[in-house]
């Protein structure tokens, strides 16, 4: 039996031995694969297994994706040439201009001036601004599509309500230069009139160039007016000039505080009661019963006075020598403002050493002496203004108590007297 079994397993491949592999049986799980077996799942691929899912990959698979399929790749046909023909420049189909030159879309242009058309507060260009911005997006959207007749015709939309809003723009700048030269003219016009109302400049019969008897009259007019006028002014003189001057004396510095108006005299200071007997000058009803601080600092105010017939005659300074707050009428008057300036009625005022409204700048410099201080300026039209002053040579006077006397040209307008020391 060994022998016979030997015989059997020498070397020699027995096609029945049970452990050597047949390539045949399909039920077999080992060795070399059935390449006809649908359902092996190990070894060689099977190329025309639909179900497969290891080993090398069946190329006829039904469920596999193709890269010529046309849905996610290839060169012809795929629809990677839709995404990739942006603006259309590469495929050679943009329609020529005019000029024989591919359109051009200008969609940044035309749409920042649709912007600037909607901004501009005016109602036309705000309607043709949006209506530009709405078609300029439009043919945008139809240029990268190369839809070029949509592309035409909302560019062309465009473009006119563009130039529509423009229009309203310009016409809108146009009506506001007007208005504004028309309203300014007006101005001019109004303010001319109220000043020639106001101040006599304008005579509408100086002004007719068509009748020379009507200038004669105006003329004649004018000389009669002037005349009248060269008249009024003297008497404004006459008044405004003190015709008795007092005879001046030599002198040196304030040391008299009396004062001489209208022919009586006072000695500053006194009570305001005692000074509206004495000259029958009064204020008015409100100022008597103002209040005067009795601070040291803010112990005086001002006031004007006036005639029986109510005309202004000069002014006082009223001092509160109290310690408590008065009313005007219980204070000191201690000082006299008199001017001689054409506005209000000039006062016969005689001061120190005889000085008056009619004396020179000599005549002060004799009854006074050199001045304390000085003050000099030159307005536009040339007029000189100086002011002198003395301070009084009483030890016991603070800075108050002064004679100031301002000159214009060298004539006196204004002298005040000023004494508040008892």
């Amino acid at each position: 039996m060994s022998n016979d079994f030997e015989n059997q397993n020498n070397g020699v491949e027995n096609n029945q031995n049970p452990y050597q592999q047949d390539y045949s049986n399909p039920g077999q799980q080992g060795a070399q694969q059935d390449y006809n077996n649908p359902y092996q799942m190990n070894g060689q691929q099977d190329y025309n297994n639909p179900y497969q899912t290891n080993g090398q990959q069946n190329y006829g698979n039904q469920y596999q994706q193709t890269y010529n399929n046309g849905q996610y790749g290839g060169y012809n046909g795929n629809p990677y040439t839709s995404y990739n023909n942006y603006n259309n420049y590469n495929n050679g189909n943009v329609p020529l201009d005019k000029k024989g030159q591919p359109m051009k879309n200008r969609f940044g242009m035309k749409l920042a001036f649709s912007i600037l058309e909607i901004i501009c507060c005016n109602l036309i260009s705000l309607i043709c601004g949006i209506i530009s911005c709405v078609f300029t997006c439009k043919a945008n959207t139809a240029y990268k599509e190369g839809r070029w007749e949509d592309f035409k015709s909302s560019a062309k939309t465009s473009m006119i309500t563009l130039w529509i809003g423009l229009g309203g723009f310009i016409l809108e700048v146009i009506v506001c230069i007007i208005s504004v030269v028309v309203f300014g003219f007006s101005i001019a016009t109004l303010s001319g009139a109220a000043l020639d109302d106001d101040y006599g400049y304008y005579d509408e019969d100086d002004y007719n160039y068509y009748d020379d008897e009507d200038d004669e009259e105006d003329s004649d007019d004018e000389d009669s007016e002037e005349e009248d006028s060269e008249e009024e002014d003297s008497e404004a003189d006459s008044e405004a000039t003190v015709t008795t001057p007092s005879d001046v004396t030599a002198g040196n510095g304030y040391t008299d505080t009396s004062v001489v108006l209208n022919g009586t005299t006072l000695t500053l200071p006194l009570t305001y009661a005692e000074f509206s007997a004495a000259t029958g000058l009064s204020m008015d009803e409100e100022d008597l019963f103002e209040t005067v601080s009795g601070d040291d600092y803010d112990n005086y105010d001002i006031s004007t006075v006036y005639d029986a017939s109510g005309e202004e005659v000069c002014s006082i300074w009223l001092y509160n020598l109290t310690d408590s707050d008065l009313a005007m009428q219980d204070c000191y008057v201690a000082g006299i403002i008199a001017y001689n300036d054409g506005y209000s009625k000039t006062p016969d005022i005689v001061i120190q050493n005889g000085i008056t409204f009619a004396s020179t700048q000599d005549d002060v410099r004799l009854a006074l002496g050199t001045p304390s201080n000085t003050y000099s300026s030159t307005s536009d039209d040339g007029t000189t203004y100086e002011s002198w002053s003395w301070d009084s040579a009483n030890p016991e006077a603070d800075y108050f108590d002064e004679i100031e006397i301002e000159f214009e040209n060298g004539v006196i307008y204004k002298i005040e007297v000023d004494n508040a020391t008892m």
